[in-house]
């Protein structure tokens, strides 16, 4: 019997779930399930960490992003053949269109032979920034205040920190327009406000309803830098072709201010590669381009 054929993928119970996250360290965000587990119960052996969210993509495919990794003494052993399987069963009882997997850093050359020859193949790019805080801070205040000064801005709009009562709006909002089913979402926006970054999210409101959110948390493995998870505001609300939202403007400046206050020196942030206008703000802002996001995405035919 191969390993494949008598491995078993589960939900993660107990100390597994600290396994998953160790191997899996991407799983930081408010929108990923609970992750599984490949493992083989007797004698056990953890071999695999899969986790998944639904996701609407920018075309407004209903997909299944997908995240996994084989412990290394177990790959080339047929275990990403069985989690890839299971996903596509998966995605075809959502109803979803598809699969998406987003590859960065030296992985993806390990990784992306491996997906496109299982059909996958390359959607869009991504762009990673590091820029100073103060000086991104500082592009935006100006251009909102150039709206400001236009009166685009409502009276009515203001941003808010995160608490309890604001919840399963945010959470259904973030479900809509990034990601994940709002239960999981309010499970782990749960979990932020009672850790040690409850004061990195911050909600956009126009006349008393939830239009916006701005979630951040400090990068532990560079410390006093800020990034920027997760960024979304109300379609109606969103960029035109003429240039950026005020609605994007006052969720960052309201909320990298706060970063500014808490000690934060450096941003980090991502946007889609032919977003010309974020692509500007990074430029004017010395921002640099520190690595680059591919997604991958296949049907589930």
């Amino acid at each position: 019997m191969t390993l494949a054929q008598a491995a078993q993928i589960r939900p993660a119970l107990g100390g597994e779930k600290r396994a998953c996250r160790m191997l899996l360290p991407e799983l930081v965000g408010a929108a990923w399930e609970e992750p599984w587990v490949v493992a083989i119960d007797a004698p056990y052996q953890f071999l695999a960490a899969v986790a998944w969210m639904p996701v609407r993509y920018s075309d407004g495919r209903p997909m299944l992003q997908l995240i996994f990794r084989v412990a290394p003494p177990f790959r080339g052993q047929g275990l990403g053949d069985l989690i890839l399987d299971h996903l596509i069963n998966l995605a075809r009882q959502r109803q979803m269109g598809g699969l998406l997997h987003y590859l960065k850093g030296p992985e993806s050359a390990e990784i992306r032979p491996w997906l496109e020859a299982r059909g996958f193949t390359a959607l869009s790019e991504e762009l990673v920034f590091d820029a100073p805080l103060a000086l991104f801070h500082g592009q935006v205040k100006r251009l909102l205040g150039w709206l400001r000064a236009r009166n685009c801005v409502p009276d009515g709009a203001q941003v808010v920190p995160l608490d309890q009562g604001l919840l399963d709006p945010v959470s259904l909002l973030h479900a809509q327009l990034i990601g994940g089913e709002p239960w999981a979402v309010r499970r782990r926006l749960e979990a932020q406000l009672l850790g040690p970054f409850a004061d990195h999210q911050f909600v956009l409101k126009v006349d008393g309803m939830v239009q916006g959110l701005l979630l951040c948390q400090p990068l532990e493995v560079k410390m006093g830098t800020a990034v920027i998870s997760a960024k979304a505001v109300a379609p109606a609300l969103q960029a035109s072709q003429s240039g950026l939202a005020w609605a994007d403007l006052l969720l960052m400046a309201e909320g990298l201010a706060v970063a500014c206050r808490l000690g934060h020196q450096r941003l980090r942030f991502s946007c889609l590669a032919g977003n010309r206008h974020t692509l500007g703000l990074a430029r004017r802002a010395q921002g640099e381009e520190i690595d680059r996001i591919v997604v991958l995405g296949r049907g589930l035919d």
